[in-house]
């Protein structure tokens, strides 16, 4: 099996609510396990208190298949944010990849994405992504977006190395 690499970057999962708030306890209460997976870092505070989905907006967030072995149990959150991140419900381009992770239950979704709409309005959370797989000779560059209807559309270009060489 390849390794998958992904690096996040900041683009909207400010989530305009205090760690605090009503309704982030009754989430964190209901999803405890889920969110236990990811360590504790589902949700990411910034020194001026703004709470982040995954990783803040001054953060890039690298993970790998390789951060974890097969069969591993317990917490990892290289293999929460993949499992995260597989509840695709629309694509666009070039998306021919996986992470070989089954995605959270439905609701956890559209809990997660209710989060978002109680000061952000309607929409939700979305990442600047580039996804490399070992063995290839190029890379993926998109993006992921929370739908606001659940579920995830991922929207992504296949960049040819070799074929970026050959232009030159």
């Amino acid at each position: 099996m390849a390794t998958v690499n992904l690096n996040l970057s900041f683009d909207s999962n400010q989530i305009n609510i205090s760690l605090a708030s009503e309704e982030m306890i009754e989430f964190n209460k209901k999803w405890s396990k889920i969110i236990e997976l990811f360590k504790g870092e589902l949700f990411v505070e910034d020194g001026e208190g703004y709470l982040w989905l995954l990783a803040s907006s001054d953060e890039e967030l690298f993970i790998s298949t390789s951060d974890y072995g097969s069969g591993e149990e317990g917490p990892n959150k290289s293999r929460a944010t993949f499992k995260l991140l597989s509840r695709i419900t629309n694509s666009v381009g070039d998306c021919d990849f996986g992470f070989g992770e089954s995605p959270f239950e439905e609701e956890f979704y559209t809990d997660l994405i209710n989060l978002s709409k109680i000061d952000n309005g309607p929409g939700g959370y979305s990442f600047c992504a580039t996804v490399t797989i070992n063995g290839y000779s190029g890379y993926y560059s998109g993006s992921y977006e929370f739908l606001p209807e659940g579920g995830i559309e991922k929207s992504f270009t296949f960049y040819n190395e070799d074929a970026d060489e050959e232009e030159y």
